[in-house]
């Protein structure tokens, strides 16, 4: 089975998942929004997913594979 955007549905890379992590962790870019909701809106908007699945992401509940630098 694949897996992560060797899957052939995929919408995302390994890089952007990356990159999606470090701007969820970057304090300058989280104080630009009044909650955390608000800040997944705007990088599911960013990426063209939905915000559950940045939520996901960026709490490790999937794309587990690959690891944050």
């Amino acid at each position: 089975m694949c897996c992560g955007e060797k899957h052939p549905k995929a919408k995302l890379t390994e890089t952007d998942i990356r990159e999606m992590r470090s701007m969820a962790a970057d304090k300058a870019y989280q104080l630009e929004f009044s909650g955390p909701h608000q800040m997944y809106m705007d990088l599911a908007k960013i990426y063209g997913i939905h915000y559950t699945t940045v939520y996901k992401i960026v709490n490790n509940q999937s794309w587990k594979h690959v690891a944050n630098v």
